[in-house]
């Protein structure tokens, strides 16, 4: 009865220990995955702020540096806006 009980709690115990490096891995998995976003996202924002100082740039030479400022702005807006939509769309299904 004893072996029987014993067999039992080291089965329990391995069990957990198993359970627990699997959390581990996925926990690891997960952390990696978060900060690889935010590195790539970085990445991004700095691009599309290169992008908008460009066209800024571009159009003040025709039309000036307030409607270059007001026309790219409005744009990035819209388009913040369009994106903003599309995710709120796919979030409620």
């Amino acid at each position: 009865m004893i072996k029987l009980l014993t067999d039992l709690l080291l089965s329990v115990v391995s069990l957990v220990e198993a359970e627990a490096r699997s959390l581990q891995q996925a926990i690891v998995h997960t952390v990696t995955s978060v900060f690889v976003i935010l590195f790539a996202f970085a990445l991004l924002l700095g691009g599309l702020g290169l992008l908008v100082a460009c066209a800024v740039m571009s159009i003040q030479v025709v039309l000036g540096p307030k409607v270059a400022l007001l026309l790219v702005g409005g744009g990035v807006l819209i388009g913040g806006f369009l994106v903003l939509a599309v995710a709120s769309s796919l979030g409620r299904h």
